[in-house]
């Protein structure tokens, strides 16, 4: 739908005594009962006024700025109902108070606060600062950054969380609403209702203008919070974190404006010249849970207080409270406890006991991950490998940093991050043993900072008992022999390079000999010279006294 335009009635869409147009654009959901909507198509042919709306270039409103195109609104679906049908109460003929045969329908909206609303990033920062300048909404990269900011922290507001309000900031004259930068993840918390499940006593909240929030993670509860800095939280899958109390103070993160000859440079990004300011982190409170398990952080004290994960998305229930998988899913764990693995697995059909996977290339950017899902009906073999491709090898030799990990929809890992030997090129094969059944993902995760990974990967699972088929035999063991291959071109690189070495060693050891002989040569000249000089000087000492007495 377009924005502000002409509505019926001659008058235009103009705004009522609230400041706000009775029939307000930019709506992206409409409700409609299907009979009366039937009517008013047969009275209107599906046919909507259409207007154009361009953008000039020029204060003669000649050049267009921009190709226009034939646009539609939303609001003006409200005149398409027959007259009696308005919500201005202009209806016209008699008859029932139901239905299109007579009487009034209802045809309205529904109004969310501003700060939930509608902030697309459409202008470029020049004409944002134009549009801001006559009090018009500049729609651009710099507001819609901070309207996603604000509406988290309103979030919090409306469950009663005391945060600070934004205050008006100008970015080369692009106004914004700067207050408290709030990002909630999806996974922590889509809606309202789940960020209600997620914090305990949202009075118990406190988050300064200065502050910076970042929250990453499924379960994660939080009963208290002051916050007078940055903080970031993340907690991995297959792990929970209750934060009882928390008290965070830093210098926490700076916008700053940057200056005309910056944002003029070529060198700068597009991402810093569509906004016209840069974030400064001086400093931050960093809550990284990686261990699975449930965490608690009390007066901002971690510690891991189970191996079983809780889930706080319904209540503060316990993973393994959730229904039992088809098969058995627990192993024995040494304690007497039990190691609840995978999840439940559900529907009438089970999944095959045998799978495979793979790509022969995929890249992965610098802390990028690869999560390749499992179902496990019974407790499996899982078997990996992954081949660096020759793009990741960087011109100093540097390999990517590559961390495997097999992680439970509940319960603890199977394998915990562990990182893959590259230092000689690819991770030699390996194989997993998963004592339980259910659903998995092997995560494959580049931890490299700079580094762009490129690999060919794949991954098969088999039951663990009954033994592999005789296809699977013989794959073992061209794997087998493709390791084997692979560790004896490894030795043999390494030989040659020792071979190398020895001969360079050798070499400069001929050199060391060489240049000896030519040195003791140099001593022994320089030692008779020696030896001629000071015989002649005492030669020329014993003559002396005689000159002397035979002078005149």
């Amino acid at each position: 739908g377009g924005g502000g335009g002409g509505g019926g009635g001659g008058g235009g869409d103009v705004n009522s005594g609230s400041g706000y147009s009775v029939y307000p654009g930019n709506t992206n959901g409409i409700l409609l009962s299907l009979p009366e909507y039937e009517a008013a198509l047969r009275g209107s042919g599906g046919a909507v006024r259409e207007f154009v709306n361009p953008k000039y270039a020029d204060a003669e409103r000649r050049c267009f700025r921009r190709p226009a195109r034939l646009e539609c609104m939303m609001q003006d679906i409200a005149w398409l109902m027959q007259p009696r049908a308005r919500a201005d109460g202009a209806a016209s003929g008699g008859g029932s108070d139901n239905g299109c045969e007579g009487g009034r329908l209802g045809v309205g909206f529904t109004s969310v606060p501003p700060e939930w609303g509608y902030f697309p990033s459409k202008n470029d920062r020049l004409t944002a600062a134009q549009l801001s300048a006559k009090g018009i909404p500049p729609y651009s990269a710099a507001t819609a950054e901070f309207a996603i900011y604000n509406a988290h922290a309103s979030a919090l507001r409306a469950l009663g969380a005391e945060v600070a309000p934004p205050q008006p900031r100008s970015f080369h004259g692009v106004s914004v609403p700067l207050g408290p930068a709030v990002i909630f993840s999806p996974c922590f918390a889509p809606c309202m209702s789940a960020l209600a499940r997620k914090l305990g006593s949202p009075q118990r909240l406190s988050v300064s203008r200065k502050s910076a929030l970042l929250v990453t993670g499924r379960h994660i509860r939080i009963d208290e919070l002051r916050l007078d800095g940055s903080l970031e939280i993340s907690v991995a899958d297959g792990a929970s974190l209750h934060i009882r109390s928390l008290v965070v103070q830093n210098e926490g993160w700076r916008f700053e404006d940057l200056s005309p000859t910056v944002l003029e440079d070529d060198r700068c990004p597009e991402v810093l010249q569509m906004r016209g300011y840069t974030l400064r982190r001086e400093q931050a409170r960093q809550v990284a849970v990686t261990t699975p398990g449930h965490h608690e952080m009390d007066h901002g004290e971690l510690v891991l207080v189970s191996r079983t994960a809780v889930s706080f998305c319904d209540g503060a229930a316990d993973l393994t409270d959730e229904a039992p998988p088809q098969t058995s899913s627990a192993a024995p764990r040494g304690d007497g406890g039990r190691l609840s693995f995978g999840g439940a697995l559900e529907g009438q059909t089970p999944p095959p006991a045998r799978a495979a996977w793979c790509s022969s290339a995929l890249s992965l950017q610098p802390g990028a991950e690869l999560r390749v899902p499992l179902v496990l009906p019974v407790p499996s073999l899982v078997r990996y490998e992954v081949q660096l491709l020759d793009a990741s090898r960087s011109s100093l030799g540097l390999q990517p940093s590559l961390v495997l990990s097999l992680l439970p929809s509940r319960g603890e890992a199977v394998l915990p991050p562990t990182l893959l030997d590259t230092a000689a090129g690819s991770p030699p094969p390996g194989t997993i043993h998963v004592p339980g059944s259910g659903i998995f993902h092997l995560v494959l995760q580049n931890t490299s900072l700079l580094r762009e990974a490129t690999v060919s990967a794949a991954v098969t699972h088999r039951p663990a008992e009954g033994g592999p088929s005789a296809e699977e035999e013989e794959e073992e063991k061209r794997a087998e022999a493709v390791e084997r291959a692979a560790e004896l071109a490894v030795l043999r690189q390494q030989d040659e390079a020792l071979a190398a070495s020895e001969k360079e060693l050798s070499q400069r050891l001929w050199e060391v000999q060489e240049t000896r002989r030519r040195q003791a040569a140099m001593m022994e000249l320089v030692q008779r010279d020696l030896a001629t000089l000071q015989g002649r000087g005492e030669g020329e000492a014993a003559m002396g006294p005689l000159r002397t007495a035979n002078a005149p």
